[in-house]
């Protein structure tokens, strides 16, 4: 037990050590200097809001908290452990612990048992419910109802109900039922629903797979390509829904809906048929399912009942194409 106490402690020192260079740190010292905090303290107690003990902007090695949700810059930076009811701080460096976990960066390891949220997080951090980020997640988020990141997520994110990637999705992520992503870059599953406007990856979506645009692989009962069937889905789809694919698709029901013509605009606001036209020569689609039905028509299909607007055949068994 004193080994692990030294440890923290040891590493705290350094943390804050190597956080003198952090202009956060800094210019809030500098602030903080003409209003009365200490620059730093080796333990302090959060009480409430605008209560602690002593008022510090830097706190090393130890942080207890009871119940502590503010403003995150008002809060101080806390090197190495802090534990509590409600712990935030304004950048959390090291280890922190207790009914809910917050702060404008989470750096290292947090476990909150209803919660971990945020801006930021680089590391590791756990919610019992539910772990939620407003900017970027670096490393593994997991939240045992729902995990949401409103920025980039970079490394992992699982969430046993659902998973929220609301930006770019670059690794892997796992919704236990219901998954929704804007760009998926790698691997993505849900058991239930998944949809997202782009997939550039494997998207395994159990019951339901809708994506706008596709370079990579669906995987699902019932998978979707530019068709919603849902009118909620039709503003996640649109946007993308111009964009030619070269995808592959594994299912009972594959299903490509053709693409957007006349007014449609790609992403970079240029007429269909001209940048889109350039970045891609043309659409190919590869399905394999029980039901096939290609209205785009580039590509190949594989199954029991095969339908291709563009086709060998408008409707062939086995084996239907169009190259």
């Amino acid at each position: 037990m004193k080994k692990i106490f030294f440890l923290i402690i040891s590493f705290g020192l350094l943390a804050g050590i190597a956080a003198g260079d952090n202009p956060d740190v800094k210019g809030k010292a500098d602030n903080d200097a003409d209003q009365g905090p200490l620059f730093w303290t080796p333990v302090r107690l959060g009480v409430g809001k605008g209560c602690s003990l002593p008022d510090a902007s830097n706190v090393c090695p130890l942080n207890f908290n009871m119940v502590e949700l503010d403003d995150f810059n008002k809060l101080p930076n806390i090197f190495g452990l802090s534990i509590g009811g409600i712990t935030s701080g304004r950048s959390l460096y090291g280890i922190a612990s207790g009914i809910a976990v917050g702060g404008d960066y989470l750096n290292g390891l947090g476990a909150g048992a209803l919660a971990s949220f945020g801006n930021n997080m680089n590391g590791l951090q756990i919610g019992g419910l539910f772990t939620a980020f407003s900017q970027d997640s670096n490393g593994l988020a997991l939240g045992g109802m729902m995990a949401e990141t409103k920025g980039d997520v970079n490394g992992m994110i699982f969430g046993g109900g659902a998973v929220l990637a609301l930006q770019e999705m670059n690794g892997f992520a796992l919704g236990g039922f219901f998954l929704r992503g804007k760009d998926l870059n790698g691997l993505s599953f849900a058991s239930g629903v998944l949809f997202s406007e782009k997939n550039n990856g494997i998207a395994i979506g159990g019951l339901y797979n809708a994506v706008g645009q596709s370079d990579g692989i669906q995987v699902g009962l019932l998978n979707f390509l530019r068709e919603p069937m849902a009118l909620e889905l039709s503003h996640v789809i649109a946007r993308t829904a111009n964009l030619p694919s070269r995808a592959c698709q594994f299912g009972l029901v594959n299903w490509t809906k053709e693409l957007a013509k006349s007014n449609s605009r790609n992403e970079s606001g240029q007429p269909t048929g001209t940048q889109a036209a350039k970045g891609k020569d043309h659409e190919f689609v590869i399905q394999f399912g029980l039901i096939n039905v290609n209205r785009e028509g580039d590509g190949l299909q594989f199954g029991l009942l095969n339908f291709s607007r563009k086709g060998f055949l408008k409707c062939f068994p086995i084996v239907n194409f169009k190259l």
